[in-house]
């Protein structure tokens, strides 16, 4: 019956209906109403026509407020009797694995049709395109819909909302051509289609009625096409999120004029924030944030006064907050948070009105908060002002004009007293204050306060209170880290996280456990550690079957293990290191089948470790650790297959260790994760918020604590335990491994010979065992090897021969009285040489007996030794520059070999490459946001070059001033590199002297460039590395970075003259002027510079003689003065002679060698200088030429072979040579003087007897 009117639906289309019901699943009976006996027009989801009384409409969605769930089944064509259906929807249900029914494209009158999220999977059927009357179609968020073409939709000429998102549109290269020809078309949906590319329109694109475009979550790598301005003059929404677009925001853009919303956010735009946007004079929501905007905040923004939501978030966006924002008054969400502004909150914020969002937090802005800051927000429902320097100031009997609900003041200036003015607040569901510097006594009032909050977070103040009798009710409760004590406090059955960790909470855990016996409970994470709770623990667990992470740790707590714990089917982590538990393990955990983190180091446990927890295949940190387990290790280890960390050491384990260990895959390097499986985020608005796990180890001999990093490790500790047999060659395999203590067992046999392809592994304990043979070469390959301890074994023979194990102090080695070689004191009797029975075979026998022989050899060995060495020996410059040789070719072989090895792992383990790669990415963009004009203590100073097509320096224009400050005031600076292409012009600051670390007066031994993760990690930590181009090559350095002193200042438009005052930076070592217009002369006292090793001063104007003192540079190893306007004599020297004709080409006037030029000198060497021999006839035999080239062998390969491979003779002889110098010199020098005092005083008696007569 309808309308009150007579009229009721046909029987044909009751039974249509009727047939429909019965192929669907309806598990909430939301069909009940469709009985027989009913209307069919009275029933839930029909509308009929008010006169006719057919079928209309078929509402059938399952929304997400729905209090029912969700049809399934299979749709009937009986559907087809509704002759008069205009809409139907059957969104938001269940028909999983069903194709859409073709039949309903023989539904001509429909004018409304809705699948979406639904599940249905197949092609889409091209009958749907017989739909001429639709003008709505929804088929998006089906994931597993799939067309073959496009077409059919342009026969749907009534068409004005078209949604195919999640739909792949890849292969559909015309989309646009194809969707622009719907005439109708005003709302446009293709989120996540996998389009990959938005080129131009290949023909006419007209969307004329075109009001909502929607292409986000595609897989856009590309800028932004200026085109699409021209889209369609009706554009209201444009969304382009989560795509990859890059580049700069087209001008363009601001000629859509009618646009509402524009959403770029989530991609990886930069540069400016264009202020074209502000003539956006009817936009209402403009969202950039997730991007990487690196500039001020317009204040032109401002202009936009219909905007209701700006969120730049997450971006690199500095300077300060334009006061003249407070034009924007209908704003009601302003999300400026994670970038780095800087300067104060400005006051005319709280005039903003309809301000409901405020969110700062994340940015480098301080100054105090007082009441005028808020005086106007009345409609305000969210501050976030967490990670500022920012304090409140308010009066204690402030009561704040709003009513908040999500209040996130972490690390936010409120203490030190408790901020009274929550007290009026009554709708607040998210309180943190982690963090905020509050030592003081709650309040009485505030636990009664927190019974309406969802989440609450006060962890790390220094708050105190009693908690026995509070009662807390939020989802959340984090108090960890304060004064709190008394008993624990009793819990909701609601509450499903309970953090109250790193107190001085006292008493048992059974009136919290026991206290609440109901199955609702839904506790999932309960970490009570670092107490001072005692007594057992309890045997009520079995009411808490939601437990996923159980933190137990750091107490005093004692007796066996509840077997109840057991029965925690959801349980993942259970901690409970440092207690005095006694017992055993009990049979029960091996229920806990999800189990990955078990701790239970440092108690009393006794007993064998039982053989079903070898089994635990999600296991992933097992620690027993210092407990009385006895017992061997089976080989059911080895199924342990995720395993990070293995910690069993002290204890009483007996046996040998596992020959399978090959079998751990991800200690193996086979399994790679990197979401932390040891982290566990709560409330599904606040994943930032999340618990971790923590652990206590002993990498390298001292016990730290894991968080955050935990994840990175891989480790293996079975010391000081009873351990016989070898150590088994499978353990070689686990190339990921990067801690390994087998110390103070009885191992014997050798080290694994494979050991060495643990290329990872940072710490090796084999300490107090008795392992035999020699140390393995290929342990001098492990490059990240910074702890080794082989004491106390029986080693012998000679330690091998590498930077990495010489490296080491003795005691790494001490105990093993056969071992010798650097770096211990015991010398090697080393028994390679000549064989006492070897004998010449010579085609005379006589041979020996010549004289012409012997004449030879002493001819050979003079060539060969004096000839060649002497040079080297006496010539420290030259000696430098041919070992620097030998050693980079050795490093050059080196390097090629490990790389190669590299390289392998690279391309076999891809895509791990890939996610470091933008990690890193994403760090040099963060960094290259650092603001150098606040820094006083930097040591780095670097514009990096900007990309060819590029007219800009790090935003700065062309040709932009060198200023002397404030870079050269920085007085520890180590690196100035500014190759930058001819951006910097004006002349070099005449103030270079005031940088102390380049000028040798301020020495630094610790690495100020790397960055020691965590208080306890100083062992661990992240270095910076760079790339130099020192000596005309790109160079990496890192560990060595600290030694570098460097001024880059090439290709750029530099004029003036070469400073004099850069002759005092006496630490420098590599100055580079090149490709400037520098005039004037080289500074007379550069030869100063001692340490200089390269010099490049080519292609400028810079005129006169090279200075003498440049000869005195006995490290300078490359020189470049080409194409300049130098004359006169290079001065001579061993040193300016070395080097190659390029270093001087291009100075016509400049003349003598190494140049051909020769300068009108007249001295020389005559032209006629002869040769005397005794015997005219001495040269033609043939045994003075064999003689000669035993004595070159003898004189070069038998002396100076050794000292150029070994570098430790090598040192000890020159330190020899160059004492013998300065010993003969000194003398020399003496006797000349006091030859010449004794000539004056001869001279001067001669005068006076002259002067007599």
């Amino acid at each position: 019956m309808v309308a009150g009117l007579n009229i009721s639906c046909s029987e044909k289309e009751k039974n249509a209906l009727l047939s429909f019901k019965h192929g669907l699943a309806d598990p909430s009976n939301r069909l009940s109403s469709w009985s027989e006996e009913e209307d069919c027009c009275s029933w839930a989801g029909v509308r009929c026509n008010n006169f006719t009384g057919q079928v209309m409409e078929l509402n059938l969605n399952t929304s997400v407020t729905s209090p029912y769930r969700e049809l399934s089944g299979e749709i009937s064509p009986s559907l087809l009797e509704l002759k008069s259906l205009t809409r139907l929807d059957l969104s938001s249900n269940y028909f999983v694995l069903s194709p859409i029914p073709s039949f309903l494209g023989s539904m001509k009158s429909l004018r409304y049709l809705d699948l979406s999220l639904s599940g249905f999977m197949g092609l889409i059927p091209h009958q749907l395109g017989n739909l001429s009357n639709l003008q709505h179609l929804n088929l998006g968020y089906n994931y597993a819909l799939q067309i073959d073409n496009l077409n059919w939709i342009s026969r749907l000429s009534s068409l004005e909302y078209l949604d195919l998102s999640y739909v792949d549109l890849h292969k559909e290269a015309d989309w646009l051509q194809v969707l622009s020809a719907l005439p109708s078309l005003s709302e446009l949906h293709l989120e996540n289609c996998q389009i990959d590319n938005l080129g131009p329109p290949k023909g006419k694109t007209n969307f004329t009625y075109l009001q909502v475009l929607d292409l986000s979550n595609n897989n856009l790598n590309q800028e932004i096409p200026s085109w699409l301005s021209n889209l369609s003059t009706t554009l209201v929404q444009l969304d382009l999120h989560s795509n990859l677009l890059h580049g700069e925001i087209p001008q363009q853009l601001s000629s859509l004029q009618n646009i509402k919303i524009l959403g770029l956010h989530g991609n990886q735009l930069g540069g400016a924030l264009p202020i074209s946007l502000s003539q956006l004079k009817h936009l209402e929501v403009l969202d950039l944030s997730n991007n990487t905007f690196i500039c001020p905040l317009p204040a032109s923004f401002a202009n936009l006064s219909s905007l209701r939501t700006l969120n730049l978030a997450h971006n690199r966006l500095n300077g300060t907050i334009p006061k003249s924002f407070r034009f924007l008054q209908k704003l009601q969400i302003l999300n400026l948070g994670a970038n780095s502004l800087t300067g104060d909150m400005p006051v005319t914020l709280g005039t903003l009105s309809n301000l409901v969002t405020l969110d700062l937090s994340s940015n480098l802005l301080e100054g105090s908060l007082e009441e005028n800051h808020f005086v106007k927000l009345l409609k305000l429902k969210e501050l976030r002002l967490s990670s500022t320097n920012l304090f409140l100031s308010v009066n204690s009997r402030w009561v704040p004009p709003f009513q908040l609900e999500y209040v996130l003041l972490s690390s936010f200036g409120i203490g030190p007293k408790f901020p009274e003015w929550l007290k009026n607040q009554s709708s607040v569901k998210v309180l943190t204050m982690s963090k905020a510097g509050i030592s003081d006594l709650v309040p009485s009032w505030f636990w009664n306060w927190s019974l309406q909050l969802e989440f609450l977070d006060l962890s790390n103040n220094l708050l105190r209170g009693e908690v026995s009798n509070i009662f807390l009710n939020s989802s959340v409760i984090n108090l960890s880290s304060n004064l709190f004590k008394g008993r624990l406090p009793s819990v909701s059955a609601n509450v499903e996280v309970l953090n109250i960790a790193n107190n001085s909470i006292s008493g048992t855990v059974s009136p919290l456990l026991c206290g609440k016996k109901s199955a609702t409970n839904k506790l999932s994470v309960l970490d009570v550690s670092n107490n001072v709770l005692s007594g057992d623990l309890g045997q009520c667990w079995v009411h808490w079957q939601a437990l996923v992470h159980l933190n137990l740790g750091s107490n005093s707590f004692s007796g066996e293990i509840p077997h109840s714990i057991g029965y925690l089917s959801q349980l993942e982590s259970l901690l409970l290191n440092d207690n005095s538990i006694s017992e055993y393990i009990p049979s029960t955990l091996q229920n806990c089948s999800t189990m990955k983190f078990i701790d239970m180091g440092n108690n009393q446990l006794s007993d064998t470790i039982p053989t079903w927890m070898w089994e635990m295949q999600y296991l992933i940190v097992l620690r027993l650790r210092s407990n009385n387990f006895s017992g061997s290790i089976t080989q059911n280890m080895c199924q342990l297959s995720s395993l990070i960390v293995l910690d069993l050491a002290n204890n009483s384990l007996s046996g040998s260790i596992p020959n399978c260990l090959d079998k751990m895959k991800t200690m193996a390097g086979e399994d790679d994760f990197f979401a932390n499986p040891l982290s566990y985020s709560y409330g599904s608005d606040f994943s930032y918020n999340n618990y971790k796990e923590s652990l206590e180890l002993v990498p390298k001999g001292d016990e730290l604590e894991y968080r955050d990093n935990l994840i990175l490790v891989r480790m293996i500790d079975l010391s000081s335990n009873k351990l016989s047999g070898t150590v088994p060659p499978e353990i070689s395999k686990l190339s990921a491994l990067r801690f390994l203590n087998l110390s103070r067992n009885i191992l014997s046999g050798e080290i694994p010979k494979d050991m060495g392809k643990m290329k990872l592994l940072e710490s090796l304990d084999l300490s107090l065992n008795h392992i035999s043979g020699e140390i393995p070469q290929s342990l001098s390959d492990l490059s990240f090897l910074s702890f080794l301890n082989l004491s106390y074994n029986n080693l012998s023979g000679r330690i091998p021969t590498s930077t990495q194990l010489q490296s080491f102090e003795t005691l790494s080695y001490t105990g093993n009285p056969e071992l010798c070689g650097p770096p211990i004191t015991n010398n090697c009797t080393s028994k390679e040489g000549i064989s006492e029975n070897a004998s010449v075979k010579h085609a005379d026998e006589n041979f020996l007996g010549t004289s012409e022989f012997y004449i030879g050899t002493g001819v050979g060995f003079a060539v060969g030794f004096w000839g060649i060495c002497s040079v080297i020996f006496f010539n420290r410059t030259w000696r430098h520059a041919y070992f620097d040789f030998i050693d980079h070719l050795k490093d050059v072989i080196y390097v090629t070999v490990v790389l190669k090895e590299k390289i392998q792992n690279f391309v076999s383990r891809f895509s791990y490459s890939l996610f470091i790669r933008s990690l890193l990415s994403y760090l040099s963009r963060f960094l290259s946001s650092l603001s150098f004009s606040h820094l006083s203590f930097s040591l780095i100073f670097v514009l990096l070059k900007p990309k060819a097509s590029s007219s800009r320096c790090l935003g700065r224009p062309a040709c932009a001033p060198l200023k002397p400050s404030p870079v050269f005031a920085l007085c520890v600076l180590a690196v100035v590199a500014a190759p930058c292409f001819f951006c910097l012009s004006g002349s070099i600051p005449n103030c270079l002297d005031k940088m102390k670390t380049m000028a040798g007066e301020d020495d630094f031994f610790a690495n100020p460039l790397s960055y020691s993760y965590g208080s306890d990690f100083s062992y661990n930590n992240y270095k910076e590395s760079l790339e130099l181009v020192p000596k005309g090559d790109e160079l990496e350095y890192r560990d060595n970075l600290i030694l570098v002193r460097m001024i880059d200042l090439s290709s750029n438009k530099l004029s003036g003259t070469v400073p004099p005052e850069i002759s005092k930076l006496s630490a420098l070592r590599f100055l580079n002027l090149s490709r400037n217009i520098l005039s004037g002369e080289i500074p007379k006292d550069m030869g100063k510079m001692k340490l200089l090793e390269s010099l490049d001063l080519s292609l400028n104007h810079i005129s006169g003689e090279i200075p003498q003192s440049l000869s005195d540079l006995s490290f300078l190893s490359f020189l470049n003065l080409s194409y300049n306007s130098l004359s006169g004599r290079i001065p001579t020297s061993t040193q300016l002679q070395s080097f190659e004709t390029l270093s001087y080409t291009g100075n016509p006037e400049l003349c003598g060698p190494p140049i051909t030029n020769n300068c009108t000198s007249k001295e020389g060497i005559s032209e006629n200088a002869t040769v005397i021999h005794a015997d005219g006839n001495f040269l033609a035999t043939s045994e003075f030429y064999i003689g000669m080239g035993v004595g070159f062998a003898a004189g070069f390969w038998g002396v100076c072979s050794a000292i150029f491979f070994n570098r430790t003779w090598r040192h000890a002889y020159y330190d020899f040579i160059d004492h013998l110098k300065d010993v003969i010199y000194v003398t020399i020098v003496l006797k000349v003087r006091r030859l010449l005092a004794q000539s004056r005083g001869f001279l001067s008696a001669a005068n006076r007897r002259d002067i007599t007569r």
